[in-house]
């Protein structure tokens, strides 16, 4: 009997303001076929970039365009910023945050200069996917959302 068993929940928000879409509408086919994980998308609106869960910073991407996540339910997160974006060799982006800090949903976690992205014509989108690929995620339906809006709350 587990009646006092403690069940995880996955939360996650809305990294940044801007037009949320399911990851399969993603331009990229390693993202939109899942490989890396499930997960979803947001073309945004600003550039103030949030983190999606609660939970640590594991690892930042020396080209400044990725970081990884580990969400307090345990999840592995990969917050992607842009499409092919690696190729900009860190230009466009700011990091806030460290290895090893705690961080919520109103975390600012990086700052993107947007116009120099579009600018060497690359793909905006925020993307926020679950590395672990046994996790599914319910259908994303495309919407307007803010920075901390909840997109999914997911028991495990």
């Amino acid at each position: 009997m587990n009646l006092f068993k403690r069940h995880k929940t996955l939360n996650l928000y809305a990294p940044v303001s801007g037009h949320l879409k399911p990851i399969t509408d993603v331009a990229d086919p390693v993202f939109s076929q899942r490989a890396v994980g499930d997960g979803f998308a947001v073309e945004p609106t600003t550039s103030d970039i949030y983190s999606p869960i609660e939970g640590t910073v594991t690892s930042i991407f020396p080209t400044k365009h990725a970081l990884t996540l580990k969400a307090k339910s345990g999840q592995e997160v990969l917050l992607h910023m842009g499409l092919d974006t690696v190729e900009l060799n860190g230009e466009g982006f700011t990091i806030l945050v460290t290895p090893g800090e705690k961080i919520d949903q109103s975390t600012q976690l990086a700052t993107l200069d947007l116009a120099s992205i579009k600018a060497h014509d690359k793909i905006t989108d925020i993307l926020t996917v679950i590395s672990d690929t046994d996790v599914k995620l319910p259908d994303i339906t495309a919407a307007d959302v803010k920075q901390g809006d909840v997109i999914v709350s997911q028991p495990l």
